[in-house]
């Protein structure tokens, strides 16, 4: 009777030939994961540092050194790659997150993603993020799971529904104020302050006002995520204006397109319900859905 084939895990140091190997991997078997590729290349732990140190008052320009925070790993059968993981600490920002650990796991098969969950140990607490009811089922029969967090996120594949808007302008210093005021209504994440903030001091974010019968009425931004990638960080209108929101989409679709990027919208499970006409209506299509279990 013949055996079964070997699985050998092993970590790559960022930027070597074995990370770039797994980028590839990404590319051809996850085509649609942002955020596995996002932690993958480091720029989603650079993105929460920068927001966290911004709120704290420390200099945010140069937080490279987070792309070589999380530890990656390969797994593979025969020299075959079937599947990667990330695991990143970030004790330091205990007081702001809800996770001093955090792993994200993309592989072919269960088995695999069972090895990977083999090798994983906290030893505060902890956060994985998966993508299947399987991945969750996987989780929960190695690790206690305290609560879940539950997101879809949402693209363009085609044409969106421009609306109706008759101006549409960068925001400015002058937007300081409304900024700062919108950001007290909106998840802590998504603060146009904060983005202003970072756009105005040459980060790669962009603030929108769309304005109709001379009513400032919507605002709307974008941050990057993973290459190739940027996000629509925060929507802010009234539901009442739907063809301002609609616009709104529209114009952070065209500009994420025009630099050659791809645009997603991460919504929480509630956030999907209050927003399922406009989505529906934008023509935007659901990629993937996130489960963040935080561990006991």
């Amino acid at each position: 009777m013949s055996q079964g084939k070997t699985s050998t895990i092993k970590e790559v140091p960022y930027n070597s030939r074995g990370y770039h190997l797994g980028l590839d991997y990404l590319t051809r078997n996850h085509p649609d994961n942002s955020h596995l590729r996002s932690c993958y290349e480091g720029v989603s732990f650079r993105n929460l540092a920068q927001c966290i140190m911004f709120d704290r008052g420390t200099k945010v320009l140069k937080l490279d050194r987070y792309l070589k925070r999380p530890h990656r790993f390969l797994i593979s059968t025969s020299g075959k790659i079937t599947g990667v993981m990330v695991k990143a600490s970030l004790s330091e920002f205990y007081q702001e997150i809800e996770y001093e650990d955090y792993a994200v796991i993309g592989t072919e098969t269960s088995s695999d993603y069972d090895k990977f969950l083999s090798h994983l140990s906290f030893d505060g607490r902890a956060e994985i993020v998966t993508f299947s009811a399987k991945q969750a089922q996987l989780v929960r029969s190695r690790f206690s799971v305290k609560k879940t967090h539950y997101w879809s996120v949402f693209t363009s594949r085609g044409n969106v529904f421009p609306g109706n808007a008759a101006n549409v302008r960068l925001m400015d210093s002058g937007d300081f104020e409304v900024a700062k005021q919108l950001s007290k209504e909106l998840p802590e994440e998504s603060s146009p302050f904060r983005s202003l903030q970072f756009q105005l001091k040459g980060l790669p974010y962009k603030n929108y006002v769309l304005s109709l019968d001379d009513m400032t009425s919507v605002f709307v931004g974008t941050c990057p995520y993973s290459t190739g990638v940027c996000q629509l960080n925060y929507l802010a209108g009234s539901p009442t204006n739907g063809e301002l929101l609609l616009a709104a989409i529209g114009v952070v679709v065209e500009s994420a397109q025009a630099s050659g990027c791809e645009l997603i919208w991460r919504l929480r499970k509630n956030d999907v319900s209050m927003n399922k006409i406009l989505i529906k209506r934008s023509g935007l299509v659901e990629l993937v859905k996130e489960s963040h279990l935080h561990l006991s």
